[in-house]
């Protein structure tokens, strides 16, 4: 909802700027990618899907990642599902935005899971920003964590937002 005012405020301020000058220098194109300057402002409630990579070293390269999340002012909470094939885990996660807006997420404790006896859970930690892209909204950055076997290989995610359809 911010996120459309915003769009049609910067418009309006490139319009009225760009006042007198030829039609197509007065057609604001989008910015490819740029990271939300308030992320205060942003409500990243809902459903986003994407990739968990992992450095080499570790079980996979990519995994699938879905989280669903609802934020309450500056704190999360929410789940995270990751899958690699038929090893998959549903987790409990609870963070908060820090100061420079971006969200520190951890999870908390695993709901259910399959996976082989001589796999262990890593319990991760994540610092996500949420950036503004021609698609929509992308929530990105590192992870890293532990095991029951000990520190886990990090890596980073790249999740979009899940939107509503008819």
């Amino acid at each position: 909802m911010h996120l459309l005012a915003l769009d049609q405020l910067i418009i309006f301020i490139l319009s009225v700027t760009l006042a007198g000058t030829p039609p197509a220098l007065s057609v604001a194109a989008p910015v490819p990618h740029e990271e939300a300057a308030d992320g205060g402002n942003v409500d990243i409630s809902g459903v986003w899907t994407g990739e968990l990579y992992q450095n080499a070293g570790g079980i996979a390269e990519r995994f699938e990642l879905s989280m669903s999340l609802r934020q309450t002012d500056i704190f999360m909470r929410g789940t995270a599902y990751v899958r690699l094939d038929d090893i998959w885990a549903e987790m409990q996660l609870s963070g908060n935005q820090l100061p420079n807006g971006s969200w520190r997420l951890t999870e908390t404790k695993i709901l259910r899971s399959q996976k082989p006896d001589y796999l262990s859970w890593c319990m991760k930690h994540y610092e996500l920003r949420v950036s503004f892209t021609g698609e929509g909204l992308l929530l990105s950055g590192p992870w890293w964590g532990n095991s029951e076997l000990g520190p886990c290989v990090p890596g980073s995610i790249k999740l979009r937002k899940k939107q509503k359809t008819a």
